[in-house]
């Protein structure tokens, strides 16, 4: 085949190599294409002529044939020729009917070819019995069908085989097409990932830069006189929160002293206060609404003199520890302490006041938020940037043996040594 392509294209030979650019290859497979064509259509005219001059040497035999008598005196062998004669004579001349080469175009010249060549064995087929009688009798005359019919058959052929060589051509030139505008898409995505990666990489600086300057906000902020005295602020504040929470606890140690006996009390007056009730169910909650301590006090002198008259199934150490502990009270020992938690708790709200006017911790939060934020998005760039970059090896591996394929088909139809330029 490729001897058969390198005279085609003979009169295009040159002895130095040269390159083609991928736009130059669309031009140069034209002009190729152009020279199949052409060669195309010379072997399908030159072919119908000869198919024209078998077809008239088949009709000239045939002819021969049927004129031929034979000088036979034994009139059943006669019958037996005639017989066979007008059989085959009958088969060649169907044949010849439907074997009208003036009706075929060019581009249907193949399928016509190929379906001849079967009729033609077909043909043969049937007529096999026929010629080998006649052959005995009518030697040169049948050999002269026979012999026409072949050559119409080579002729066919031979022809097919070409036609079929040169739209292969074809189809591979087609293919190279294809191959081309690949390549061209393929560029064109080379050139969107540089284009990806370039503006990835302006970004990237531009994110860099944007790390840089949250993080020197973050050391400013670290560092300022603002978070230095929130800090003192909050640990004042935890401070305050530690002594309130002491001052509570030992509320509830004075007041717990006292519990049961205050229940008892309770229990044995028909409609106590509700001062007293709130006492024993709630008693900071009575603290708070008992300014100044007089319903406690109250509260105090009755439940002295309930302990001191009940028995209370107590023993004297324990009658005397709640007696002593109603007398502090009465003394103002949870007043004096109420009074410091009400003192903490202002401090513990001007502390709280002083916090909220700082804003530091707000913008160190904010910060922080925008420091995650860009390094996230630094991490996405470098991520997409060697997604990219692996795309890229990856296109250059295919994009080089793709070149080195199409260099390879193009050199098929040259004898110039042809390597394409991107």
């Amino acid at each position: 085949m490729l001897e058969r392509l390198k005279s085609l294209f003979s009169h295009q030979k040159e002895e130095e190599p040269f390159e083609l650019s991928l736009g130059e290859i669309d031009r140069w497979i034209d002009e190729k294409e152009g020279s199949l064509r052409k060669r195309l259509e010379e072997i399908v005219r030159g072919s119908m002529r000869e198919l024209k001059k078998d077809k008239n040497e088949i009709l000239k035999s045939i002819e021969k044939l049927k004129k031929k008598k034979i000088e036979e005196l034994d009139p059943k062998i006669k019958k037996a020729v005639e017989s066979n004669k007008e059989e085959l004579i009958q088969r060649v001349e169907r044949f010849l009917g439907g074997f009208v080469v003036e009706n075929v175009g060019i581009t249907g010249f193949l399928g016509f070819s190929h379906d001849t060549v079967k009729r033609l064995d077909d043909l043969a087929a049937k007529s096999n019995r026929n010629i080998l009688f006649l052959s005995r009798f009518l030697k040169d005359e049948t050999k002269r069908v026979v012999d026409c019919i072949e050559k119409l058959s080579t002729d066919l052929k031979r022809v097919s085989v070409d036609l079929k060589s040169i739209k292969e051509d074809m189809r591979e030139m087609e293919e190279m097409r294809k191959k081309v505008m690949i390549l061209f898409t393929g560029l064109e995505r080379q050139r969107g990932i540089e284009k990806e990666k370039d503006a990835l990489k302006k970004e990237l600086k531009l994110r860099e830069e944007e790390k840089k300057g949250i993080m020197e906000r973050i050391e400013m902020l670290l560092q300022s006189e603002d978070l230095r005295k929130l800090e003192e602020l909050e640990r004042k504040k935890s401070e305050l929160m530690a002594r309130k929470k002491s001052i509570e606890t030992r509320i509830f140690n004075e007041l717990s002293l006292i519990e049961k006996p205050l229940k008892r009390l309770v229990y044995s007056l028909e409609k106590p206060s509700e001062t007293l009730k709130l006492y024993v169910e709630e008693p900071f909650t009575a603290i708070e609404k008992d300014k100044g301590f007089e319903e406690l006090l109250s509260i105090m002198e009755d439940l002295r003199k309930f302990v001191e008259m009940e028995s209370l199934g107590i023993t004297d150490k324990r009658r005397n520890k709640i007696l002593e502990q109603i007398y502090r009270i009465e003394k103002g020992s949870l007043k004096e302490l109420y009074d410091k938690k009400v003192y903490i708790d202002k401090e513990i709200g001007r502390v709280k006041n002083e916090i909220e006017k700082i804003d530091v911790r707000f913008r160190l939060e904010e910060e922080e938020k925008n420091l995650r934020d860009v390094e996230r998005r630094i991490r996405e760039i470098k991520g997409e940037m060697r997604k990219l970059e692996k795309e890229k090896k990856g296109f250059a591996g295919d994009f080089g043996r793709e070149i080195k394929a199409l260099e390879e088909s193009l050199n098929r139809f040259s004898e110039r040594s042809i390597t394409i330029r991107v």
